[in-house]
């Protein structure tokens, strides 16, 4: 290359930030994560009291989360990330295929995966609370 010609540079794409989650959200994902380490550890140290309050505690935020996929802004509403069943199957079909992964947000099986997670919060909330409570 000759000192005198010029450089030709690609440009490079502007990139920016994107927020996938709101604020509330947010919130939720971490206050589960310390809630159900939470519930966990005392019930292991026999603290029946704080167990009881921690699962009320999970159950609102389950409810409060349902509520928000329903009225909440648009990114954390459920029908903008859950999928239709055929769209989820033809996603973990082309699991293997070293393809990039392009969807911003939860992809069409992790839509379905959130339900059932929070299905299986809601279940395990109100199980532990009315229907297995020793607490007179």
């Amino acid at each position: 290359m000759d000192a005198h010609e010029p450089v030709t540079r690609q440009k490079q794409p502007v990139r920016r930030p994107v927020r996938v989650w709101d604020v509330p959200v947010r919130l939720f994902h971490w206050l589960v994560v310390v809630l159900v380490a939470a519930a966990y550890v005392t019930e292991k140290l026999n603290r029946i009291d704080w167990h009881v309050w921690i699962g009320e505690a999970l159950l609102a935020l389950v409810i409060f989360r349902l509520l928000w996929g329903c009225f909440g802004s648009e990114t954390a509403r459920f029908r903008r990330f859950v999928a239709s069943p055929a769209a989820a199957v033809r996603h973990l079909r082309g699991l293997f295929r070293r393809e990039p992964d392009v969807q911003v947000g939860h992809n069409p099986a992790g839509g379905w995966m959130v339900l059932l997670l929070l299905a299986l919060l809601l279940a395990e909330t109100l199980s532990g609370l009315y229907f297995n409570n020793d607490i007179a």
